[in-house]
């Protein structure tokens, strides 16, 4: 699954959410789900690139996990 297939999924998933009728609560926490999603995907790719800068050999690992 590339990139644009996971923002489609994710948009998708967020309309879904927010075309149903929520409480103000539960869209708060939505909110700062969405966030903290955001974060961990930059965080996460940070990492990767950091990973394959210095053991190159991980690189495979990334590929056939799919990960980001």
């Amino acid at each position: 699954m590339n990139q644009e297939q996971k923002i489609m999924v994710i948009n998708q998933y967020r309309f879904s959410q927010t075309s149903t009728l929520m409480a103000g609560a539960d869209r708060f926490f939505v909110m700062i789900a969405e966030q903290l999603a955001q974060y961990y995907m930059i965080l996460g790719r940070y990492i990767l690139l950091i990973i394959d800068r210095y053991r190159p050999c991980l690189g495979l690992f990334r590929i056939t996990s799919g990960y980001l």
